[in-house]
């Protein structure tokens, strides 16, 4: 699948390239969080917590969350309306930090395993804000 080009347009961003160009977003979001039971027989449980988006790009995005602690290593999903669909994104958390009752994540997410238009749709929240960052 072929990605759109990104062009940097700041140096400051260019000494810090990653895989993905990364955008400032500020957007409510809900991360679904799933915990096993102590037995073996226990069903899996699911609990949605809101969240505040930092930043995203192609490959990932930062989160905060409020009074509830978000644990390196979870496997979640990531729930962001965009326009009339909410997506729900496969991740997988890789570092977090807690400051009070603030928790600060950063999140892989996991595309190749969502489907075409899920894909679509985040490719054009992408592009989208990417473009009002270059305004």
């Amino acid at each position: 699948m072929a990605r759109p080009l990104l062009l940097v347009t700041d140096m400051n961003a260019a000494r810090n390239l990653r895989q993905h160009v990364r955008v400032p977003v500020s957007r409510s979001a809900s991360v679904e969080l799933r915990s096993q039971g102590l037995s073996l027989s226990s069903t899996t449980q699911r609990r949605n917590v809101p969240v505040t988006l930092r930043d995203a790009s192609l490959g990932g995005l930062s989160l905060t969350a409020v009074a509830e602690a978000l644990e390196r290593g979870a496997t979640i999903t990531v729930k962001i309306t965009v326009g009339a669909r909410t997506l729900s994104l496969p991740a997988q958390i890789v570092w977090a930090k807690r400051d009070g009752t603030t928790s600060l994540a950063g999140v892989r997410i996991h595309l190749a395993v969502a489907d075409q238009a899920t894909r679509k749709s985040y490719e054009g929240f992408i592009a989208e804000n990417v473009k009002s960052a270059l305004k």
